[in-house]
């Protein structure tokens, strides 16, 4: 079972939550967040597969940054809306 499809499977789970609080947004950011989120972590591969960009130190650390900042958007997402 894909990642996504557990997910989303989780997402409806505890939107019957009584008492659930989180927010049921009016835009569908799903596909935006997911794209996203495949694409830093492509760049991250790509990176990864170049002897010259994998040997730059600063690169990596900016790159950890990114991948920081995405997490951190999927966990704010996760914590106040239904979105998934």
């Amino acid at each position: 079972m894909s990642y996504a499809r557990i997910s989303r499977m989780a997402g409806r789970a505890a939107a019957r939550r009584p008492g659930d609080t989180r927010h049921q947004p009016t835009t569908d950011v799903r596909s935006e967040a997911y794209e996203l989120s495949d694409g830093y972590h492509g760049l991250e591969r790509a990176i990864a597969g170049d002897p010259t960009m994998k040997a730059d130190d600063a690169l990596a650390a900016v790159m950890r940054q990114v991948l920081a900042a995405n997490d951190a958007l999927f966990a704010h997402l996760n914590a106040n809306y239904l979105w998934d």
